[in-house]
């Protein structure tokens, strides 16, 4: 919150409780606060991520925004046609394929809050109607799986989990700012090591949420930090996930992209300098997972893995139900990037569906059974039942036998 002579304006990153989402706006201002000319464009570091910490971009930033909603507070038509030959200009980026619909929404999403949380009346749903394509994003693909496998085996170890975690989950690379050792804890089945469990955003409101990653990716991890244990370094619960290779400090985001975009020069996938190329550096990797995912796992469960919310429901209920978590074990030998670990989720598919396909066929001889010696035991009853109807006609029959042998001899004594 920032006090003016008039009376207080509030920011828009002031008023989120997620630090990730306070410095997602600030980052995003800065291209509408560059257009309006009330933010000096050499004094940013445009390639600089969600997690960036110079202060005098901050405050530049702070600034611009400020006197954005100082000046519109007086002037909200001034405002609104600002916003809205933002949005004009913008669209010419999109028809370009520079930028997708996506991307401008995102720039304006801090600029909408400012303008709410200090009463500045523009009339948004139907500005923003301007913006073309609803939910589309730019032209770049996903990286193929030739093209990670080359990535992966060019990469040092702490990139290896920063990639295999990104392919397997979706998780975006901002994600790494705010990861601990603590927030990755395995998942088993029947006692069973099947994947890692990771909490992203732990710690940042409703940025929060749980994916899961693959068995692959949760044993380098813990190879990983093996690594790093072995160099002396005390780790815990409480250690970030990635360092430096100093060990002493976290591996920001913005370092593990240029150095992922450094691999990718090296093995000869980027071969010449472009403003936009096929894929993006690390997004290729989020659409890797949500491609490969959406062919084996329900959409919504898609959804829930990279972080997209769910609804009211979601935010009161954020564990993975076992649906999801059936789904994503089918689907992992299409997540694995090593031939070994894909070869072995086939197999582990390949016995469980065996087990149940025997399991069935126990049942169904068992029941068999069950209904052999049901008719057995009715034979059993049938036979007993004659045996005694048997048994008494004989002993009837011998009876007469005997009455007849009696009425014969009287005859013949003639005594009756």
């Amino acid at each position: 919150m920032v006090a003016t002579d008039q009376e207080p304006l509030i920011l828009p990153w002031d008023a989120v409780k997620s630090r990730y989402t306070s410095n997602d706006y600030l980052r995003k201002s800065r291209y509408f606060l560059e257009y309006a000319g009330l933010l000096d464009s050499r004094l940013m570091h445009h390639k600089r991520g969600p997690g960036f910490s110079v202060e005098r971009e901050r405050h530049e930033i702070t600034r611009a925004m400020t006197s954005f909603i100082s000046r519109s507070t007086q002037e909200p038509k001034w405002a609104k046609g600002l916003v809205i030959s933002f949005i004009q200009a913008e669209k010419g980026r999109i028809a370009k394929g520079e930028i997708g619909a996506e991307h401008l929404r995102g720039c304006l999403k801090p600029v909408k809050l400012a303008c709410e949380l200090n009463d500045i009346p523009i009339a948004w749903k139907n500005v923003l109607r301007l913006i073309p394509g609803g939910r589309r994003g730019g032209p770049d693909r996903e990286y193929t799986l030739e093209e990670v496998r080359a990535i992966l085996a060019a990469a040092s170890l702490h990139l290896k989990v920063a990639i295999l975690f990104m392919a397997s989950s979706g998780m975006q690379v901002g994600a790494f700012d705010y990861m601990n050792v603590g927030d990755v804890s395995p998942l088993t089945l029947n006692d069973n090591l099947v994947g890692g469990i990771v909490k992203v955003y732990n710690g940042e409101g409703d940025d929060e949420y749980e994916t899961l990653i693959s068995k692959e990716a949760y044993n380098i991890f813990q190879d990983y930090l093996s690594t790093r244990r072995g160099s002396g370094e005390k780790v815990d619960a409480n250690s970030p996930a990635i360092v430096i290779r100093s060990g002493r400090s976290r591996c920001a985001s913005p370092t593990i992209k240029n150095s992922l975009n450094v691999i990718l020069w090296k093995v000869g996938i980027r071969k010449e300098k472009k403003r936009r190329h096929e894929f993006q550096i690390n997004h290729g990797l989020r659409k890797f997972f949500d491609n490969v995912a959406k062919d084996h796992v329900d959409e919504s469960f898609v959804e829930r893995l990279i972080g997209h919310s769910g609804g009211v429901k979601e935010h009161y209920d954020r564990h993975l139900p076992k649906p999801l978590v059936a789904q994503y074990l089918n689907a992992m030998p299409y997540f694995s990037i090593d031939p070994a670990y894909r070869a072995e989720a086939e197999l582990t598919q390949k016995l469980e569906r065996a087990e149940e396909t025997h399991g069935k066929e126990f049942t169904e001889l068992r029941l068999k059974l069950l209904e052999r010696e049901s008719e057995s035991r009715e034979l059993r009853e049938k036979v007993r039942h004659q045996d005694g109807v048997l048994k008494e006609v004989m002993a009837m029959m011998k009876e007469m036998k005997e009455e007849r042998e009696r009425e014969l001899l009287s005859r013949k004594t003639g005594h009756p």
